[in-house]
């Protein structure tokens, strides 16, 4: 006997902001729901969850979720979250605390980016995740394409550093003023750069991608697009323990080439576009490029 799901309706429920495998919405003063796009399957749903149980035993600051439930023809995720926002909210409403806001994100990230997950926890090689991604798209890539986009992969520096995997404003809520991350399902091990290159996505290229319009990129970050660059320059900053604008362009251009790989590899995982599409357009046009370009990781970790 499997218990049967819960359905539940969003109409009229606040919509915090959508990403690339759903949207949350807040569904009453107490709770939240992470309700995924149509073609997310259940085990995938599932997995998150087992993934967020697995983070909070490791000692993860996330938000169990109690509860599976169905909309329409979506799954989604509930959480408990009393008197909660997201920081995209509270960034939303309250611009002059963006600094403040940006500032504690990049101090929470640098603390999860001190964690090492041991052997036995069951997290997946974020470097295995792109090379398997990487080696799918054989068939439209040439054989030195590929060898470059693997090596540059494997030129990144193993670790067993506990990895957020999507760490945005929108998969943050404030709760008795304490962060909690709602958004576990691509968390992994490997080195902190994945997590600085996944923030730059949000921040950084999001926000500058011209074929988006400015209500999609509101809507992806969860508030003015405006912001994102000063959120980017104090997160980094803070991150890195840097001072100046100059020193804040170049880590951004060390990480570019990562970060151009993750539009890539994202586009075909939520099923956005084709590897044809991806292959022409984003790894000829934008990755391999900057990969030419790379000369190591150098940064301070």
């Amino acid at each position: 006997m499997e218990k049967k799901i819960r359905e539940i309706s969003v109409d009229g429920c606040r919509l915090l902001g959508f990403g690339a495998y759903g949207k949350v919405y807040q569904l009453d003063d107490e709770t939240v729901v992470k309700l995924y796009n149509e073609n997310v399957p259940l085990e995938f749903v599932e997995g998150e969850k087992a993934s967020a149980k697995s983070a909070f035993l490791l000692g993860i600051p996330t938000a169990i979720s109690f509860d599976i439930v169905k909309c329409g023809n979506c799954y989604g995720t509930v959480y408990e979250m009393f008197n909660a926002k997201t920081v995209a909210q509270l960034i939303d409403e309250e611009p002059a605390r963006i600094k403040e806001l940006a500032y504690r994100m990049a101090m929470t990230l640098k603390e999860l980016n001190k964690i090492e997950v041991p052997k036995n926890m069951n997290f997946v090689n974020r470097k295995d995740v792109l090379k398997k991604w990487a080696l799918s798209m054989q068939p439209v890539l040439t054989e030195d394409e590929l060898k470059k986009i693997i090596d540059f992969i494997d030129s990144i520096p193993d670790r067993r550093t506990f990895l957020h995997g999507d760490f945005n404003s929108k998969n943050i809520m404030v709760q008795n003023n304490e962060l909690q991350l709602i958004d576990i399902g691509d968390a992994a091990y490997g080195h902190p750069v994945f997590d600085v290159a996944m923030v730059m996505l949000a921040y950084i290229i999001l926000p500058n991608r011209p074929k988006l319009d400015e209500a999609t990129k509101r809507g992806f970050l969860g508030f003015d697009p405006a912001f994102a660059s000063e959120i980017w320059g104090v997160m980094c900053s803070t991150y890195f323990s840097v001072q100046s604008k100059e020193e804040v362009e170049a880590i951004t251009m060390k990480i570019l080439p990562l970060t151009k790989l993750y539009i890539a590899f994202q586009a075909i995982e939520t099923g956005r576009s084709t590897p044809e599409i991806i292959a022409e357009y984003v790894i000829r046009r934008e990755v391999l490029p900057t990969i030419k370009e790379w000369d190591g990781l150098g940064l301070d970790f």
